[in-house]
């Protein structure tokens, strides 16, 4: 080709050359840049399965008020009750004595909550799961949450599905027992929350709020996400210190007891 006496080809030729050459060069330099900045690629796959059993979730219930009033209203809890009554109808202030907070020393939150909290028979009834009756005892187990005592169903996670539909999920209903409400708490109904069994209610955060005096209808999808470690992502599915398993929830627990430790140097472990 160079030894040819047309110039225009021999121009024509090179040019191509050239180009070709550029474009290989940029590919190739694209392709390493890709696999050594290690990209994540996302696969998502839907898919039915109707003989397959899928874990039920757990399912948190707690009324809105965790203050019953007869209770507060007992000799023993009236400390307690001017207390709620200085925090919470009025702003906290750094300016402002609080004496009752002063009898409270070496105070028992858990007891507390346990005792002013609304008692299970009294706040679940007509509990039905898969179309069967259950005994409420022993379908709901007790948990203790920002909100004082709420009731969780299918705690432990053995509770299995394999259909859709509402003739095929947890029914129930519910009585908040508003008249045991006291006049500082302002809002009436439940909160509910649905989440893995491993993984902790973090009602304030996650809760659904309910108002009474109405029926409800919710529907979930089922969602499994594997993260990929390092060098693919700064992700893990390895559990925090304080769980037994991962979970978003758990890891945001954690750093908030991580966050108290720092600054007062004691945790919540609700």
């Amino acid at each position: 080709m160079w030894n040819s006496p047309e110039l225009f080809r021999k121009l024509i030729w090179g040019v191509m050359f050239a180009g070709f050459f550029i474009y290989s060069f940029q590919c190739c330099f694209r392709s390493f840049s890709t696999y050594v900045s290690r990209p994540t690629s996302t696969k998502y796959n839907m898919y039915f399965e109707p003989s397959k059993l899928i874990r039920f979730p757990s399912i948190t219930i707690c009324n809105m008020n965790p203050h019953n009033s007869t209770y507060l209203d007992l000799a023993e809890q009236r400390p307690m009750k001017a207390y709620l009554y200085e925090t919470l109808k009025t702003p906290w202030s750094d300016d402002i004595p609080r004496p009752a907070i002063q009898k409270l020393q070496n105070f028992n939150v858990k007891n507390y909550y346990r005792n002013s909290g609304q008692r299970i028979e009294q706040f679940i009834e007509d509990v039905t799961f898969l179309e069967d009756p259950l005994e409420i005892s022993d379908a709901f187990k007790e948990q203790f949450t920002t909100h004082g005592l709420c009731w969780t169903f299918n705690a432990d996670g053995n509770r299995r599905v394999n259909r859709t539909g509402m003739d095929f999920g947890l029914s129930f209903g519910l009585n908040i027992d508003q008249d045991q409400y006291p006049d500082f708490v302002t809002t009436a109904g439940v909160k509910i929350m649905f989440h893995n069994y491993y993984e902790p209610a973090l009602i304030d955060e996650y809760g659904m709020a309910l108002s009474p005096g109405t029926e409800n209808f919710i529907s979930l999808s089922y969602e499994r996400i594997k993260n990929l470690k390092a060098p693919y992502g700064n992700c893990s599915s390895e559990p925090p210190p304080l769980y037994q398993n991962y979970s978003v929830s758990g890891c945001e627990r954690q750093c908030l007891q991580r966050s108290w430790y720092r600054s007062a140097g004691a945790g919540v472990t609700t």
